[in-house]
């Protein structure tokens, strides 16, 4: 896609690079907001909701400047919604039926349902560079409209960070 665009390897390499380093940057941060807050619910909303303008953005930036703002948004939105996600479902289970097996079940079908988008964008890449954008986006916009119906769930209970770690730290 990058090259399509008259991007040179430098330029797709360092631009390809922000995914990572902006994923690594946000991720922790997003986790705090939504333990402050409480309201983990509400930050995933945001978070989707970035990451389908920054998507967006990708899709119609022409200029190198633009593009690498919109791919290191896209990836600083984009890093917390599956932990986000998967600790909304977990209070939700936890709430009306004890996390046990059905956990699992649920994350079965995300499993599954990655497969089959990869192998949908990798298809479809085949047709157009930029179809498993356009592909991407139109889930990442079914996703945003997904996470305003989640059932609602209590106010998390804060966390502190410090405690959390040490239990984690004697845990084999």
């Amino acid at each position: 896609f990058l090259s399509t665009r008259g991007f040179s390897g430098a330029a797709i390499g360092g631009t390809l690079a922000l995914l990572p380093l902006a994923s690594l940057l946000s991720a922790p941060a997003w986790a705090v907001l939504a333990d402050r807050s409480r309201r983990g619910d509400r930050i995933l909303q945001g978070v989707l909701a970035a990451t389908v303008l920054a998507a967006g953005v990708v899709l119609v930036a022409r200029g190198p400047l633009l593009l690498a703002l919109a791919v290191a948004a896209f990836a600083a939105a984009r890093s917390s919604v599956g932990p986000l996600l998967d600790a909304q479902v977990l209070r939700w289970l936890d709430e009306r039926h004890g996390r046990g097996e059905t956990y699992g079940r649920i994350r079965l079908f995300g499993s599954a349902g990655y497969l089959i988008c990869g192998g949908l964008c990798a298809w479809a890449a085949e047709v157009s560079t930029a179809a498993p954008l356009l592909i991407g986006l139109v889930l990442w916009i079914a996703g945003l409209g997904l996470a305003f119906l989640l059932p609602a769930s209590s106010p998390a209970p804060p966390s502190l960070v410090g405690p959390a770690l040490r239990e984690l730290g004697r845990q084999p």
